[in-house]
C-alpha cells in the first residue's frame, strides 16, 4: 500500500506525438543501408579480408603497447607506494638520485657524516668552480673539474712545448 502512495494518480506523460520508429537494417541480413544505399561488406571479398586483417594487426599492436604501458605504470606505482610507505626506501632512492644531497639526508634529521678531507677532496679548480657556480649548481663541480683540467692541459701543452723549445734554443 505504501508503494501505491508513491505512484502519481495521473501519468506524467506530456501531450506529444508518439516517437517515430526508424528501421535500422541489420548488418547480417544483407539489407541495403538506407543512408548510403550500399550493401554490407561480403566477408568473402578479398578487399574485406585485407582491411579486416589490417584492422586486426593495428588493434593487436595497440593492445601490446597498452600492455607495456600498463606494466611501466605498475612499476612506477610500486616505486611511489614504497617511497611513501617506507622512510628507509625513500632515503635510499633520494641518495641514489641526488648524490649531491646524500650528506644532508638522514632519517633523524641530523646531517649524515661529512666526507670532507677524504682522498677525493676538492681540487683548486673544483673549489673555484663550486664557488663560481653558486650553491644551487655546486654539485656539478666534481664532475666538471676533471674535464676542465684536461681541456686546460690540452690547450697549454703546445705553449709549454714551444716555451721549452725556445729555452733549449737560447742555451
Amino acid at each position: 500500500m505504501a508503494e501505491d502512495a508513491l505512484l502519481p494518480e495521473e501519468p506524467l506523460v506530456p501531450d506529444e506525438e508518439p516517437p517515430v520508429e526508424v528501421e535500422v537494417p541489420d548488418q547480417m541480413t544483407g539489407e541495403a543501408d538506407p543512408f548510403t544505399a550500399e550493401t554490407p561488406a561480403d566477408p568473402n571479398d578479398p578487399q574485406y579480408k585485407y582491411w579486416q586483417g589490417a584492422y586486426t594487426k593495428t588493434v593487436d599492436h595497440y593492445r601490446k603497447q597498452l600492455d607495456s604501458v600498463r606494466g611501466e605504470h605498475k612499476q612506477f606505482g610500486d616505486v611511489l607506494r614504497n617511497f611513501y610507505q617506507s622512510d628507509e626506501y625513500a632515503l635510499q632512492v633520494l641518495r641514489q638520485r641526488f648524490p649531491q644531497l646524500a650528506n644532508r639526508l638522514s632519517l633523524d634529521g641530523t646531517p649524515a657524516p661529512s666526507t670532507a678531507g677524504t682522498p677525493g677532496a676538492a681540487t683548486g679548480i673544483e673549489q673555484a668552480l663550486s664557488t663560481s657556480l653558486g650553491e644551487d649548481l655546486a654539485f656539478l663541480a666534481p664532475r666538471i673539474a676533471p674535464a676542465l683540467e684536461a681541456a686546460i692541459r690540452q690547450a697549454v701543452e703546445p705553449l709549454s712545448k714551444q716555451t721549452e723549445a725556445q729555452q733549449r734554443a737560447t742555451r
